[in-house]
């Protein structure tokens, strides 16, 4: 072995009866490990020294990185407090038989793909959890899990589906950056804003939005929703629905649209109605890239704008108004059925 190192340094005798080639290989090995991403850990928490996520003997293979799988299960001699900073993920999952918590700290803690939360606390402390996944991912909430989240950020161009045994999914605040999220039959609540660059797919219900939603993405409502502030669809958003629900505006807040609106269920009638009834609900359509009305039912609407949208199988449920009345489009007698006025 000794002197086929001396040859792999230059010995002119037996570099040339095959040993420079192996060496040339080895050389290949050492780059070609040296070049590679390094393999995504696992590590599990075990809680042995402390509650400090941020201490190594806690972990079983040392604290996670952004490229690594963190695992809760069992139930570790301590619970979980990440500190303050900036902490990042491959993966996260709280297993079914995990019976311990885990808390944030000061700032965002970020999973760069799924999140899976079977069992035990997932406690934000008030902050948010931010799903910033390129490709496709699963958020899954099971009904053993307790989820208390500020807020929920989904950046990245990959789609974010939710799945689990959980009815659905309650969130302080929401933002949608990039990609999409698929609530997949599960209704959605958020208490505060929602902000929509990329797209939200609602097809479970009850929905609720208790703060304002800005819509510069792809909102489709399948499901029946509630909007208890303002709704504001701008020049690149469009609001959808394809499956008939009830949607519910709020009367005190104004819901515009400058982008596209299209409410057309393939069947069956969508009820376009106010939060509280006989309190009419305001629809400012201005400058709307497309406005299209089919198979709808609409109470306590008071339209307002000059665009005129496409409108046919509309039904008045009482309580409309038109501001402008004499705009052409938005009146429509189809098969004795009449759109609002």
């Amino acid at each position: 072995m000794a002197a086929r190192i001396g040859l792999c340094a230059g010995n002119p005798v037996m570099g040339l009866s095959g040993v420079i080639p192996r060496c040339l290989g080895l050389w290949v090995l050492v780059l070609m490990a040296w070049a590679s991403p390094a393999m995504a850990l696992s590590t599990t928490w075990t809680g042995a020294t402390d509650s400090d996520y941020n201490t190594a003997s806690n972990w079983t293979a040392g604290v996670p990185g952004a490229a690594d799988d963190a695992l809760f299960t069992g139930s570790p001699a301590n619970s979980c407090v990440v500190p303050a900073g900036a902490f990042a993920l491959l993966t996260l999952t709280l297993d079914a038989t995990f019976t311990g918590s885990l808390t944030l700290g000061s700032q965002p803690f970020t999973v760069h793909s799924s999140v899976s939360l079977l069992g035990g606390t997932f406690n934000a402390n008030g902050q948010t959890l931010v799903i910033d996944n390129a490709s496709a991912a699963v958020l899954t909430l099971d009904s053993g899990a307790t989820f208390t989240a500020a807020g929920l950020t989904k950046s990245g161009a990959g789609l974010l589906q939710v799945a689990g045994t959980a009815a659905g999914l309650s969130l302080g605040a929401l933002t949608i950056s990039a990609g999409g999220l698929d609530a997949s039959g599960r209704f959605i609540s958020v208490l505060g804003a929602t902000t929509l660059s990329g797209n939200l797919t609602l097809t479970g219900a009850p929905n609720s939005f208790g703060g304002s939603v800005t819509v510069d993405g792809v909102l489709t409502v399948n499901g029946t929703t509630d909007f208890n502030s303002a709704l504001t669809v701008n020049a690149a958003g469009t609001l959808s629905n394809t499956a008939a629900c009830v949607i519910r505006f709020d009367e005190t807040a104004l819901t515009q649209v400058q982008g596209t609106i299209s409410i057309s269920p393939a069947s069956g009638l969508t009820d376009l109605v106010s939060t509280t009834a006989s309190n009419a609900w305001d629809l400012n359509l201005t400058g709307a890239a497309g406005a299209t009305f089919s198979n709808v039912r609409v109470q306590d609407g008071n339209v307002l704008g000059s665009v005129s949208p496409t409108a046919t199988n509309g039904v008045d449920l009482g309580n409309n108004t038109l501001n402008p009345p004499s705009n052409p489009g938005w009146i429509g007698l189809i098969a004795g059925m009449v759109w609002i006025g």
